[in-house]
């Protein structure tokens, strides 16, 4: 009873009410939830604390069983004759009428929760809507899913929304086929069973969103994609026509669309204007205009031409129309990105993609030759990063083991990470002495719970130089400590180009991270940027052991014998900001197959473990003159693993460290300059 007397004002304020800590307190106490939730209320009037009416109306809820036969009730008709609940009439859903009524049919009632979500202001909500969608499609509930259907054409969401605010239906539809089109390929039977009305919004050239009838055409090309029949041909080849413009493309060297190029004297703009986001306007307003060959300000004006036709008071992007500002944003960023969606964004960004439409139809795209940006990438922008229509969270890996370790030092000496041997081995897969487990992490990189950042690097080198060439990366200072990929061999770079890295030699990269650039799944919660930018080994590697990945991720690398070389896992989940740090990677190689690997190309493997803490206080962009100034404390670890599996850790000498004091702060910090230091001491 005393912790609810001493934290009333907590309790009260809770997001969603008092009960779940009320329930908590009556298990950990043994008092009954009623005892608890009266001396609240005695607390809450002794202290004049307010509450929400909810909370006021739970508690009531709790109490009322204990009060006289007809008092919960007088209390009860008292409080709806009361001033306060006349006034409520006016604000919000106004007076009660039937169109608040969900209904009792329990399919509809979940298709319209969801449907409510899928149109959220929140990215994060409507993904988790779309994710509850697949959800159903696994649990075979086809009902509900045929009832988001026929609520696409909207107009809102009924009895699920506040009625005083603004719908995101083009949103709604949006998620919603999203979600039907990764369904599509895993139960194409179900969906084919909705082609004509996938196949309207994809064809319909009446339709002019460019990004609904897109998803709605790979929805389409999915769930007929097993069918060899002479209809479903003719579907794809509709479906082939789709968002392909009618016209030549124009190659042009003129100049491009700009965000600093003013509207031309004497020529009127529209009005009442619309005032676009700066960086909508540089970003997305300049992009799409040089795919047609527009100046900034025509696009604008087209597209405030289609925002008018849904709204014509609105005057700028940041418009909330009566929405609360969420925690953490100014009054003039607020909702013009992706994470949050001001009303005034949700109709810019899709006044932007039926703009595209109209101006498909009447004008030729235009390549410009400076440019890299083709219409199709400008398409795949606003749809599921990965290339066969995948989500991200098909290919998060559970988090492992490993992850979950605190590893700040636990003595009482000043914040640092831990610096144990055995632990810094553990991380890589080696036993406290060293010694070769089952397998080993060859790259990697996550973040503890406590907020260690962890990174796991390797290459490969001739043995008569492996001791020489671990010892140079040893004796950096863990801030420049470092090791490259195979930059060369990541797509969209020719096989053929220089390797580069020169400067690390006789180091050798071998593995490749991938592009992890996101699309319109960088804020869907459940998958994180990482399941993209897998490691794996690099094509050379991969050319001199016959090595290949069926897998759609690329997690696993099998040799032609079926084993596996390498096998890569990723986990963990995109925060705001979009730090890699706050997911995780790991490339794993079983000890047999490194064994096999090392052998095949004659090499010694060089690996690194190095633990980041940053000071809490420090910038981390601080300028600093000497080594102690740098805001971060580290720990790090190098082994040699040769290619009879012996494994050995690089502990620099006295000398070693002697002779690289003597270089200058630029030099410490150039792996060459260190392993010309050392062969120089070496050749004394």
């Amino acid at each position: 009873m005393a912790l609810v007397q001493r934290h009333a004002e907590e309790l009260l304020h809770e997001n969603w009410g008092p009960a779940y800590r009320l329930h908590r307190l009556a298990e950990a106490t043994g008092r009954a939830v009623p005892d608890l939730a009266q001396r609240l209320v005695e607390a809450a009037g002794a202290q004049g604390l307010e509450a929400r009416a909810g909370t006021w109306l739970y508690l009531a809820s709790r109490l009322a069983p204990r009060a006289q036969a007809g008092l919960a009730r007088s209390a009860l008709e008292r409080l709806l004759d009361s001033g306060a609940a006349r006034l409520a009439e006016t604000v919000g859903d106004g007076p009660y009428s039937a169109a608040l009524d969900p209904g009792a049919d329990a399919d509809r009632i979940v298709a319209g929760m969801v449907w409510f979500r899928l149109g959220a202001p929140e990215a994060e909500a409507r993904w988790r809507a779309a994710h509850a969608v697949r959800a159903l499609a696994r649990l075979g509930r086809w009902p509900v899913i045929d009832t988001l259907f026929s609520l696409y054409d909207g107009p809102d969401a009924g009895a699920f929304q506040a009625q005083d605010l603004p719908f995101f239906l083009m949103s709604a539809q949006h998620f919603l086929l999203v979600a039907i089109a990764r369904i599509a390929i895993a139960h194409p039977a179900e969906i084919r069973k909705h082609r004509e009305r996938l196949e309207a919004i994809a064809c319909d050239e009446d339709v002019s969103h460019v990004v609904l009838r897109e998803t709605a055409r790979r929805a389409l090309l999915a769930a007929f994609a097993d069918d060899a029949s002479a209809e479903a041909d003719a579907l794809r080849a509709r479906l082939a026509a789709v968002n392909v413009s009618p016209f030549a493309l124009v190659e042009t060297d003129g100049p491009s669309a700009s965000a600093y190029e003013s509207r031309p004297s004497g020529v009127p703009g529209p009005e009442p204007r619309f005032w676009f986001d700066y960086d909508f306007r540089k970003t997305d307003i300049v992009h799409l205009a040089n795919q047609f060959g527009l100046r900034a300000w025509e696009l604008e004006d087209r597209c405030t031409a289609w925002i008018r036709r849904f709204d014509q008071r609105i005057e700028r992007m940041h418009d909330l129309a009566g929405r609360d500002r969420p925690h953490g944003y100014t009054r003039e960023a607020t909702g013009a990105g992706e994470a949050f969606q001001s009303y005034g964004a949700y109709l810019a960004r899709h006044a932007l993609a039926l703009t595209a439409g109209e101006l498909l139809r009447e004008r030729a795209l235009v390549r410009h030759r400076s440019s890299y940006e083709s219409w199709d990438d400008w398409l795949a922008d606003h749809l599921p990063s990965h290339r066969e229509g995948l989500w991200l969270s098909d290919g998060t890996d559970t988090k492992p083991p490993v992850a979950y370790h605190h590893l700040r030092a636990g003595d009482d000496g000043p914040d640092r990470p831990c610096d144990d041997i055995a632990v810094l081995a553990s991380l890589l897969g080696l036993g406290p002495d060293g010694t070769l487990g089952e397998r080993v992490v060859v790259d990697g990189f996550w973040s503890s719970p406590d907020d260690v950042q962890v990174q796991i690097l390797s290459a490969l080198v001739p043995p008569a130089e492996a001791d020489i060439a671990a010892r140079a990366l040893a004796t950096a200072h863990p801030f420049d400590a470092w090791l490259p990929t195979a930059e060369h061999d990541v797509e969209g770079y020719p096989e053929a180009s220089p390797p580069p890295h020169r400067e690390f030699t006789p180091l050798e990269p071998w593995i490749v991270r991938r592009d992890g650039s996101v699309k319109v799944d960088a804020h869907d919660p459940y998958g994180p940027r990482a399941a993209l930018g897998r490691s794996r080994p690099a094509a050379h590697v991969s050319t001199a052991l016959g090595l290949a990945s069926t897998d759609p991720w690329e997690r696993e690398w099998r040799d032609p014998e079926g084993r596996i070389l390498s096998r890569a896992e990723a986990w963990g989940r995109p925060l705001q900001g979009g730090s890699m740090w706050k997911e995780g990677l790991a490339l794993h190689v079983p000890t047999a197959s490194l064994e096999q690997i090392l052998a095949a190309l004659g090499r010694d493997l060089v690996v690194m473990v190095r633990l980041q803490l940053h000071l809490e206080g420090a910038g981390r962009h601080s300028l600093w003159e000497s080594d102690e100034d740098i805001p971060f404390r580290h720990s790090i670890a190098v082994f040699r693993i040769g290619a009879e599996m012996r494994t050995m850790r690089i502990v620099p000498s006295v000398e070693d460290l002697a002779a690289i004091g003597r270089l200058s702060r630029r030099d410490r910090a150039d792996y060459a300059a260190r392993l010309a230091a050392l062969r120089r001491k070496a050749g004394s």
